[in-house]
Parts: structure tokens; C-alpha cells; sequence
């Protein structure tokens, strides 16, 4: 996925306690969401708050749960999103993510054995780094089967803070008894 500013996409300024946000939307929704640290390296530096050929009521959503999720309020998130560049892997490893619930994390390796993969752990790290859209598919709440965070696209920083903003104990997710109470598995029914 390209990480330049294509001509059917509008950016869209988010402004936050923790800078401005940009989000990129398309006729099909969300394309890419941008932290504040990313901005100046893909040329992003004065996006608009008003765009002018899009859906207001978009707009407004999608800044209130940007809002929502930084601050840790549980979040149901309805918007349309666009991943249409993305491949069957990567959709099939977002769309688990999706389900993961805000207060809770998983491992790369059960997201790999949840979508039949048990041998993809890696595979499912590099669709995480290459997701577009990290707040809105929680990629942050994915982490190594040793408790330890991973990578994130935007850096550990953010993942930290908005695991923080979870309540989740960071520090303490070595401990066998803290990870299971914190981790997220998808029960096969």
C-alpha cells in the first residue's frame, strides 16, 4: 500500500490532546489513518479541517472516535473503511483484530492458528505493520507470545500509550496469570 496522497483521496486534519491526526477517505471510506510523528515524511503538513467533496457526518464520526479510542473509551466502530489495495492474508488478519475488544490483547501466533496459518506468526506481524488504518483495526492490541509489545507501524511509543489508555498492565504481561486474564482468543464454536 502506497503511502503517497492519491488523487481520489482527501485528507482529513484530526485534531487530538496528542497532535493532529490525519485520515485519508475515499469514496469506499477510510483509506489510511497518519499519527502525528508521520506527517512531515509523506508531505502531510497543512491537511484541511474542512474538506470540500466530503460527507461532513463521516468526518465528524470518525473525529469523535479517533477522539474516543486515545482517551480509552470503548469504542463500537461502525465506519466504512477502505482496504481495497490490501491482500486476502491481510484482510483475514484485520479482520480478527477487528474482534479483538478494547481492554484485551492477542498474540501474533493465535491470530495466525485463529485464520488456519499456525506457522504464519510472522506474516501476521507484517500485515499489522502494513495495516493503513491502526486505530480503527487494533493492531496495537497484538503482541509477541512472550508478552512482550512487537512492533508497531507508528512506534512502540503509541502502542504504549494507547495499551495504557486500555488499562492494560504493560509491564506485567510476562506474568503467565496477568497475560491470560488480558488475552484475547476467539472460542471455536
Amino acid at each position: 500500500m502506497a503511502n503517497s496522497l492519491s488523487d481520489n483521496q482527501e485528507p482529513i486534519a484530526i485534531d487530538t490532546d496528542y497532535g493532529v491526526f490525519v485520515a485519508l477517505i475515499t469514496k469506499n471510506g477510510i483509506s489510511r489513518i497518519y499519527f502525528p510523528n508521520k506527517l512531515k515524511s509523506i508531505g502531510l503538513n497543512n491537511p484541511t479541517n474542512q474538506p470540500k467533496q466530503m460527507d461532513h457526518n463521516l468526518i465528524q464520526q470518525v473525529r469523535e472516535v479517533i477522539n474516543c479510542i486515545l482517551t480509552g473509551k470503548p469504542q463500537k466502530i461502525n465506519l466504512p473503511i477502505d482496504i481495497s489495495e490490501a491482500t486476502n492474508f491481510q484482510k483475514s488478519v484485520w479482520e480478527y483484530i477487528k474482534m479483538i475488544p478494547c481492554g484485551y490483547i492477542t498474540t501474533y501466533a493465535t491470530i495466525a492458528k485463529a485464520i488456519g496459518q499456525p506457522q504464519a506468526s510472522r506474516a501476521v506481524a507484517n500485515a499489522c505493520a502494513a495495516n493503513p488504518v491502526p486505530l480503527l483495526i487494533p493492531c496495537h492490541r497484538v503482541i509477541r507470545s512472550d508478552g512482550t509489545l512487537g512492533g508497531y507501524s507508528s512506534g512502540l511509543k503509541w502502542k504504549h500509550l494507547l495499551l495504557k489508555t486500555e488499562k492494560i498492565p504493560i509491564a506485567r504481561l510476562r506474568n503467565k496469570e496477568i497475560f491470560i486474564r488480558f488475552h484475547f482468543e476467539l472460542s471455536k464454536t
